[in-house]
């Protein structure tokens, strides 16, 4: 069956799809069927399987380039006070046993961002801003535990 070409218009920002009927017809001016068409022609696009956004963002982990680019498009992350967090304990007047005191739980960020050491000063001062008790620590976040 030979094949000629026919004018079509279509707008210049177009979405459409356009079929090889839209665009051709037999030398008699006669249309093929739809189906008759899309078994002729081989598809090679497969439609990928389908995965969570986890495994999407652990394909990414390994990928500097990719890493390097968020660096670049975030910025770095600044060095300094990350969080501060100020507890009002109350007052208690002296006693034998010891005073035990927990503050409310704090929910850590997750993420690649997150990651890192983070150095940690703790103080218990008075309404004097008398300093009875300091002490300084570090916070070890990572990805694996192995090294």
């Amino acid at each position: 069956m030979g094949l000629s070409h026919r004018r079509l218009w279509v707008p210049p920002c177009s979405d459409w799809l356009l079929l090889p009927s839209d665009i051709m017809v037999d030398k008699d001016g006669v249309m093929p069927p739809l189906e008759e068409e899309m078994d002729d022609v081989d598809l090679a696009y497969r439609a990928p399987e389908k995965k969570t956004l986890q495994e999407i963002q652990q394909l990414d982990e390994g990928d500097e380039s990719l890493n390097k680019y968020k660096r670049v498009l975030l910025g770095p992350i600044p060095v300094g006070v990350v969080d501060k967090d100020v507890y009002m304990m109350g007052s208690y007047g002296p006693r034998a046993e010891e005073y035990e005191f927990l503050t409310p739980p704090d929910e850590a960020p997750k993420g690649m961002l997150v990651r890192g050491t983070y150095h940690i000063k703790s103080f218990f001062i008075d309404d004097d801003r008398t300093d009875h008790l300091s002490w300084e620590w570090h916070l070890c976040i990572k990805k694996d535990w192995k090294d």
